[in-house]
């Protein structure tokens, strides 16, 4: 993988399209209650001038960030930048995540799998003509046909919603309904369904399991939650819908800003650990079965190339767009400062370069540590590095647990943050 030099000057020509959000001075100081707003979108495809519209605040951590997260609601389904239709849209921040890849990138990695994605753009944000930084413009989840409905398994359901009626709780998990809206009686309904779902995985008999959800489905998403090693896969953010034929779907996936080595947390930050079997309690059950284990280890073998594809192309993408990423970080200067839950060694990191880095490697540990567990076999991957290379050489992934610990035991006490040394072949 090519990761290019450290861009030499933040000043540049924009290369992510302009999205401009004007709510007349008001500010948007609320996730519970929409303020009017007039959008432009611009990009020479599906633009958009004085839109009616209306945004308000979203998020739980991402919320208390200075760089805040935001829902932005159309009257009707708009295409903004050739993406699209849909009636709501989610700006994300990525204030978490100093790459701020992850959330683009999984969800690549997750299409890949077969696991339908969110479509996305990055966006040059301006609020009230003032320059808002980088987000990630997303379609928020929904139906996607008429029948069935969207949950989340999420931990702030209850203090959020009321039992019954936004929510219910099944095996000591709250699930917040997305859609649709339900009656009280409705709400009964699918948390019968849900207990008839965990009866099947308790039965011990795979047939039944499989009478009541599409493994398929569970098996792409478990790749991509362990592969990224999700934070808060047991916790929220965690997604199941409907299918057509009845039985219950995991996905899309979502929220995976606190992921990948940027959580310093619950092992989470441990590439050779399967965290995501050690934690969720829906994985770990269907990881007792052996058919189950089967689909994840064909699925992986089939799909590995196409998972690092997905992971070098988000990766070139960025590049592609470096200045752009660097003046996101002259207007939010998180970089080499502690933010939020973020370990040591990615405190130490100092350049958006160094996080892109940082972030392959980590991905590319962990594919490895997948294929070991569920296939028997890792092999590595050679990529190309400019650190006084050219591009006709090749080097050999280093060993993460040596550069966390240069990071963590002599980077950090001795003020400097070296860039990962890497071992020629």
């Amino acid at each position: 993988m090519l990761i290019a030099s450290e861009h030499p000057d933040a000043e540049h020509d924009p290369s992510f399209p302009s999205l401009r959000i004007n709510t007349g001075g008001a500010a948007i100081e609320t996730k519970s209650a929409y303020i009017h707003c007039t959008v432009d979108a611009e990009s020479g495809q599906d633009d958009i001038s004085g839109a009616e519209a209306k945004i308000k605040g979203r998020g739980n951590s991402t919320w208390e960030q200075p760089k805040k997260p935001y829902t932005l609601k159309f009257g009707e389904k708009t295409s903004l930048f050739g993406i699209g239709p849909s009636k709501s849209w989610v700006l994300l921040a990525d204030y978490l995540d100093k790459s701020m890849l992850r959330n683009r990138m999984s969800q690549s990695v997750a299409e890949t799998l077969g696991v339908e994605p969110l479509s996305s753009q990055h966006v040059n944000l301006y609020l009230n003509g003032e320059y808002a930084g980088v987000y990630l413009l997303i379609e928020k989840i929904g139906l996607k046909n008429d029948e069935g409905f969207v949950l989340e398994m999420d931990s702030h359901a209850a203090s959020e919603g009321t039992e019954g009626v936004d929510y219910f709780s099944v095996n000591g998990k709250d699930y917040g309904i997305k859609e649709p809206n339900c009656t009280p009686e409705q709400v009964a309904g699918i948390k019968k369904f849900m207990e008839d779902v965990w009866d099947a995985i308790d039965s011990g008999k795979w047939q039944r399991v499989t009478e009541f959800l599409d493994a398929e489905s569970f098996a792409a998403t478990y790749i991509v939650e362990e592969l990224f090693h999700d934070a808060d896969v047991n916790l929220s953010s965690f997604y199941f819908h409907m299918g057509r034929d009845g039985r219950l779907c995991s996905g899309p996936i979502w929220d995976f800003d606190l992921c990948a080595g940027n959580y310093n947390t619950m092992r989470s930050d441990d590439p050779d650990c399967m965290y995501v079997a050690e934690t969720s309690g829906w994985y770990s059950s269907l990881l007792e079965y052996g058919e189950f284990l089967d689909l994840v280890s064909e699925t992986l073998r089939e799909k590995e190339q196409d998972i690092r594809s997905a992971i070098s192309g988000t990766i070139s993408y960025a590049l592609q767009h470096d200045g752009d990423f660097m003046r996101n970080f002259e207007r939010w200067k998180t970089l080499g400062r502690n933010v939020d839950m973020n370990p040591p060694a990615l405190m130490a990191l100092d350049t958006w370069q160094e996080h892109v880095k940082l972030l392959d490697i980590w991905l590319e540990k962990s594919l490895k540590s997948l294929l070991r567990e569920y296939c028997g076999t890792a092999r590595s991957r050679l990529i190309s590095c400019p650190d006084g290379l050219s591009d006709s050489e090749s080097v050999e992934i280093i060993i993460y647990d040596q550069y966390i610990q240069s990071f963590g035991k002599t980077a950090i006490a001795a003020g400097k943050h070296p860039v990962p040394s890497r071992t020629r072949q």
